[in-house]
């Protein structure tokens, strides 16, 4: 017979054996003291620049309008990590996506804020070169959060609002 359609000997994502860590630790009750370091830098402030809030620095960057939408997000992303912040495998999970948007945030869209882009074309990198492949990764490890692509530009603001990732050309 044929294979078409199968699929074998596919290795297991990263995130794939975070998820399954993860419901062991919640099955047995295996919680941790404190959030990962890793982690941890990304959910405070970042100490390169005076602390701001979201709406200042949406201001700056003339994308107040997203506002409204960005604490939104930022707060479904916010009561996510928190809701699981007990289990080591959540805080890994957490880091590694965080991490992957803020890397490819700063390597794809930064560039294009130094060279004044419209808005139009900085969104639409952000969702091709930042939302998009991070989405990606989620869906090939199962995505036990149920991210959508509006959760992945959550992470975007939430990054924002900590002071990591900046929309204007005089914070990067």
């Amino acid at each position: 017979g044929n294979n078409y359609g199968t699929i074998n000997n596919v290795p297991n994502s990263y995130l794939k054996d975070l998820v399954h860590d993860l419901r062991e630790q919640m099955q047995n009750d295996i919680v941790v003291e404190e959030i990962i370091c890793k982690l941890n830098y990304l959910l405070s402030d970042s100490e390169e620049f005076e602390p701001m809030d979201l709406q200042l620095k949406l201001k700056i960057a003339n994308r107040e309008k997203e506002f409204n939408e960005a604490v939104r997000l930022k707060e479904q992303i916010a009561k996510c990590i928190d809701k699981y912040s007990s289990y080591e495998a959540a805080n890994s999970y957490f880091s590694h996506i965080l991490y992957k948007v803020l890397y490819d945030f700063r390597n794809y869209i930064y560039p294009l804020i130094k060279k004044d882009k419209s808005e139009d074309e900085i969104n639409t990198a952000i969702y091709e070169l930042v939302v998009c492949p991070v989405f990606n990764e989620i869906e090939k490890g199962e995505n036990f959060f149920r991210f959508d692509l509006s959760d992945i530009r959550g992470l975007v603001f939430f990054l924002t609002g900590n002071c990591h990732l900046w929309f204007d050309k005089g914070h990067i």
